[in-house]
């Protein structure tokens, strides 16, 4: 089991935020005692300490880590669990922006339709629409704050796009239709 120091270390890294953002500063508290104190600076976000206390200081920064991260599986959007929904709707958001490069009537050729699908559907390009989404002040996107990497960035682009578009791109009939072509196709 990966203790808490490296699950923070890992989480930092998995939002694409450096490890430096979690500082740990120790002293020893009496005969053969130790504190450790971490503190985690996550952008657009209040920091959040935590404190432990053990016979040895890795011990201490274990216990302290533990502590913050206590802390941080209470804000929203910190907890692996919490984006399992958020990647579901994410392949759904997927599918419209391959709908949208496929079928919109503007795109005349099948090179223009690739070439709108290479420049929109990109990490790099879903994490540049987040960037302005964000700072327009979308509220679904203000919890995370600005410090997400590429990869979460566009998941959350993807997801938001199925959110807003799915039901209107989907009529009456289109999910049953849908299930029947993917049973059709499943039939060996």
């Amino acid at each position: 089991m990966i203790n808490a120091k490296n699950q923070i270390k890992e989480l930092l890294e998995g939002l694409g935020l450096s490890q430096e953002l979690a500082v740990y500063s120790s002293s020893q508290a009496g005969a053969g005692a130790w504190t450790s104190v971490v503190r985690i600076t996550l952008p657009e976000r209040p920091p959040i300490s935590g404190t432990g206390t053990s016979s040895r200081r890795a011990q201490a920064d274990v216990a302290a880590a533990e502590d913050a991260l206590a802390k941080l599986n209470a804000e929203p959007g910190m907890k692996p669990e919490d984006w399992e929904p958020i990647y579901a709707e994410a392949q759904a958001g997927d599918a419209l922006l391959k709908l949208a490069g496929y079928l919109a009537t503007s795109l005349a050729t099948r090179e223009e339709r690739s070439w709108w699908l290479q420049v929109h559907e990109s990490d790099g390009a879903l994490a540049r629409v987040f960037d302005r989404w964000f700072d327009e002040g979308i509220p679904e996107l203000a919890m995370y704050g600005r410090g997400l990497g590429e990869k979460h960035k566009s998941t959350l682009v993807e997801a938001l796009i199925w959110r807003r578009y799915g039901a209107r791109v989907l009529g009456p009939g289109a999910v049953n239709a849908l299930g029947e072509l993917r049973d059709m196709l499943s039939r060996g």
